[in-house]
């Protein structure tokens, strides 16, 4: 009897023990968690940043776009007048 009750005092030391190692391995884990999280936060908060300078670069793109537009336009009808000047000069 004595030498169960040993046994089980024994076992019971064996789950205790296990039972601290899972615990702190857990605690591990949601720490690392954690940490994961906060990576990807950070990351979305880079991709939106990211984002935000694509659309403003896209912005000034057809801004510059259109004034080049614009200013080709001017430059044709700048020609247009000259070769037009051109012709009733001869």
């Amino acid at each position: 009897m004595l030498a169960q009750l040993e046994l089980l005092a024994s076992k019971i030391e064996q789950l205790i023990s296990v039972n601290q190692h899972s615990r702190q391995h857990n605690e591990t884990l949601l720490a690392e968690l954690e940490l994961t999280k906060t990576k990807c936060e950070n990351a979305l908060k880079n991709v939106e940043q990211l984002y935000q300078e694509r659309d403003a670069l896209r912005l000034n793109r057809d801004q510059l776009a259109r004034k080049i537009n614009d200013a080709h336009i001017r430059l044709s009808t700048i020609l247009e007048e000259l070769q037009s000047i051109t012709n009733q000069n001869r």
